[in-house]
């Protein structure tokens, strides 16, 4: 038997072995006879469950308390995040906000510079197409400045002639001959109609024409530039060779403007030619694709290698001074731009200067 300390006046006894051992709850209480106690032995076991009962108890209310507290923490901490991402989120939808409001300030100005920039441009660009037409004009003018000698005499002659064949008439109707009458009548008709036909001519090479592309014939508008300069490429002995296709070939542009661009180009041969022994302007129409190029040669000095990258800028000439402003180029390549085409310059190898005009086919607009 193996007795506890008793603690209390109670004490717990263990009776057996170890492998078979029972305990029991020994209470001692005094009596009133000095020689007697009374000791009361009770079963240890419910007192042992009991006592386990109380520790699981409260095991599981410290674990349960543990994790309540844990719980709590980490919501706490949830809680806390959350917040924190909330203003965060706030903070950034602020600064959002705020980038925002500057980007569409900076669109908003720059949207109103670039209205007003293109309302300048637009206003540049009506100013420049002015004056562009204003020297197209001029060009046409200083070129018919300088065909006005071969267009006096041009006139000059069956004026003269006129003025001959009326007084014979007159002459002829005194004397009663009326088939030498009527043939000088017809002759005054004949000469007349051909006065029609230069003025008629330079009338539409002077006048404004509108920027409407339209299918221009090529063949017509060579030989309406050689007719305007007839007289004078004649006088100084320059032959003129053409090679076209057998075909129409017609172009998109203005005949009236494309007109003066050919004009332009033979002004400049004839004067390139000055002094040259052999004086032949040869114009060559090759159609490539939905392009047709237009090419004017000539046997003249050629062009200064120092010159050929400027020199369709304005005011750029191969002419000594006083003989040229040096606009006449110029305004043949915005002409020709215009067309939406090109012009292009260089010399040839065995001498000479070669201008090629390259412009859309109209054959391709009627088709397309």
């Amino acid at each position: 038997m193996v007795a506890s300390p008793a603690t209390g006046g109670a004490r717990v006894l263990a009776v057996g072995d170890e492998r078979a051992q029972v305990r029991y709850l020994e209470l001692v209480h005094p009596t009133p006879e000095p020689t007697w106690k009374l000791i009361l032995l009770s079963d240890f076991a419910p007192v042992s469950l009991r006592v386990r009962n109380s520790v699981a108890f409260t095991a599981v209310a410290l674990a349960f308390v543990l994790l309540l507290l844990l719980y709590l923490d980490q919501r706490r901490r949830a809680i806390s995040a959350r917040l924190k991402a909330r203003e965060a989120l706030q903070q950034a939808h602020d600064e959002l906000e705020r980038k925002v409001m500057e980007r569409t300030t900076d669109l908003v100005s720059t949207n109103l510079q670039l209205t007003r920039e293109i309302t300048e441009r637009q206003r540049a660009e009506q100013v420049l197409r002015e004056a562009q037409d204003g020297l197209v004009q001029a060009g046409k003018m200083a070129v018919l400045g300088q065909m006005s000698a071969g267009i006096t005499h041009e006139l000059n002659q069956p004026l003269a002639a006129l003025r001959t064949l009326s007084d014979n008439a007159r002459v002829l109707l005194a004397k009663s001959r009326p088939e030498e009458v009527s043939a000088n009548l017809a002759l005054i008709s004949e000469l007349t109609e051909r006065m029609g036909k230069i003025t008629g001519q330079l009338k539409a090479f002077a006048r404004k024409s509108p920027s409407r592309l339209e299918p221009v014939s090529v063949r017509r508008a060579i030989a309406n530039a050689l007719s305007l300069l007839e007289r004078r490429l004649t006088s100084e002995g320059v032959v003129i060779t053409q090679s076209l296709p057998p075909h129409e070939v017609e172009v998109r542009g203005d005949g009236n403007r494309l007109e003066q661009v050919l004009v332009n180009l033979l002004v400049n041969a004839q004067d390139a030619m000055q002094g040259a022994p052999v004086r032949r302007v040869e114009f060559i129409v090759r159609e490539q694709g939905e392009r047709v190029l237009i090419v004017v040669r000539d046997t003249g000095s050629g062009i200064p290698e120092e010159l050929l990258p400027r020199l369709f800028e304005p005011f750029v000439t191969t002419k000594e001074s006083g003989a040229g402003l040096g606009l006449g180029l110029a305004i043949s390549a915005g002409i020709i731009r215009d067309f939406g085409g090109t012009l292009v310059a260089a010399n040839r190898p065995d001498g000479g200067a070669e201008f090629t005009i390259d412009l859309a086919s109209a054959r391709k607009n009627s088709h397309g």
